[in-house]
């Protein structure tokens, strides 16, 4: 029984590097506003963005593995082919 990787397409890719530039975007600004939040209270502010940026983390780690570690179901493909026989 052999498991074949599926080759991620161009979108696929396309739309994962969208997602990084949008989280790199999202955590830059994020940081930047809990900077000036310390500094407009004296030097300690709540850093709420980490739980943000610990959630976000985990969903681009996800969808890079759903990207480039999915591999064909080799049951799922002998169901299908059976389903077409009848």
């Amino acid at each position: 029984m052999s498991h074949n990787r599926i080759i991620p397409t161009a979108a696929a890719k396309r739309n994962f590097f969208i997602h990084a530039v949008i989280f790199v975007i999202g955590v830059v600004t994020m940081v930047m506003m809990h900077k000036s939040e310390m500094k407009a209270q004296g030097g300690w502010a709540y850093p709420w963005h980490a739980w943000v940026i610990a959630a976000w983390s985990l969903g681009i780690v996800g969808h890079m593995c759903a990207l480039w570690t999915s591999y064909e179901d080799p049951g799922m493909l002998k169901y299908e082919r059976e389903k077409k026989q009848g």
